[in-house]
């Protein structure tokens, strides 16, 4: 049966919009339209994004990034110098009585992490990453520096160490109040080793940890969350994954956990957050342009105003055929009626 042409009535936007298509494109061309829509969405890459990282950890490390520097105020407790000669005995910095103050510069790594006494440890050396910009390059200062109250450590040192002391109460070792910045490269966590035999537990260094991302709407200026992921136990979180120093830097810092550990709390916006969970390799955790497209509030708009015009077109022109087959239904009526009544006048004569 045929569909009733629409006679003197304009098209429906829908009908239109089929049409064009299939005018410009032909039939092959409309099936090309979900796979170049699917390239599209693959080759979107990743965008720039806000990411926020707490963890709760056992080590931590920090690299300032090029003319970036930390200053640490550390309690109490025992500092040891590394010379530049690996064969040199460490050499110990005042006598532990004294707070201790740390500064980290572009070129140093130091890696805070809590030891099963209870104790807290720093380890500073070299930085490979920001080797390039190190602040003693032509003579500057030195990359880390290190303070035991009035007595200054030695500035020609290959690496430092840090222990606090351990006060004993009716808990044992008693760990002590700190908060500390983060600034530059942050890795959370490290790889998890085995200590070896059979009754000895692997070490987790890395007990748990989430990373959300946020983008700013372009139109609203509104904040949107576009990512929450929890971390497997055990793995590495690296806000600078790429080995460039002109990787962005993340800011944050460092404290107790009232549960024993560290808590770390970080932000850096960029385009990546390496993970790499133990014993596997590293992927990026990043946000796909795409995805920022969908979440946008303005584009969700526009979708929904779009998608109402059409169904609205749509709904004009069913109403339209309703009332053509309406039309020419009562016309055939009409028809049959008259044909009827012509019969019954035929049927009436002697």
């Amino acid at each position: 049966m045929k569909t009733p042409q629409r006679r003197g009535l304009a098209p429906s936007l829908s009908d239109w919009s089929v049409q064009r298509l299939r005018k410009l494109l032909g039939w092959p061309g409309l099936g090309l339209i979900p796979i170049a829509l699917a390239a599209l969405i693959t080759a979107s890459g990743a965008a720039e994004s806000n990411f926020s990282i707490s963890a709760h950890t056992e080590v931590v490390a920090v690299e300032p990034s090029c003319a970036l520097t930390l200053n640490w105020s550390l309690a109490a407790g025992a500092l040891t110098g590394l010379a530049a000669d690996p064969l040199a005995k460490p050499q110990a910095c005042g006598d532990g009585q004294h707070a201790v103050g740390l500064t980290l510069r572009a070129g140093s790594r130091a890696v805070l992490e809590q030891l099963p006494t209870g104790q807290w440890q720093i380890e500073v050396s070299r930085s490979e990453r920001y080797a390039s910009c190190a602040s003693d390059i032509g003579g500057g200062r030195p990359v880390f520096e290190a303070r035991a109250g009035d007595q200054p450590c030695a500035a020609d040192l290959a690496g430092l160490t840090y222990r606090s002391a351990t006060s004993q109460g009716n808990d044992g070792a008693q760990p002590q109040a700190f908060a500390h910045l983060l600034e530059g490269r942050v890795v959370v966590g490290a790889p998890v080793l085995d200590p070896g035999g059979w009754s000895a537990p692997a070490a987790t260094v890395l007990r748990e940890a989430r990373i959300q991302a946020r983008i700013k709407d372009p139109v609203t200026q509104g904040s949107i969350s576009v990512l929450d992921e929890t971390i497997e136990t055990g793995s590495t979180i690296d806000t600078a994954p790429l080995e460039t120093v002109a990787a962005p830097s993340a800011r944050g810092f460092v404290r107790p956990h009232k549960d024993g550990g560290l808590m770390v709390l970080a932000h850096v916006t960029g385009r990546h957050v390496g993970v790499t969970p133990h014993a596997g390799e590293r992927r990026d955790v990043s946000v796909s342009r795409w995805s920022q497209m969908l979440v946008s509030p303005f584009l969700q708009a526009l979708l929904l105003a779009f998608g109402v015009v059409v169904w609205s077109a749509g709904a004009i022109g069913s109403a339209d055929t309703l009332r053509e087959n309406a039309g020419e239904a009562d016309k055939d009526s009409d028809d049959r009626k008259a044909l009827d009544a012509l019969q019954r006048r035929f049927e009436d004569k002697p």
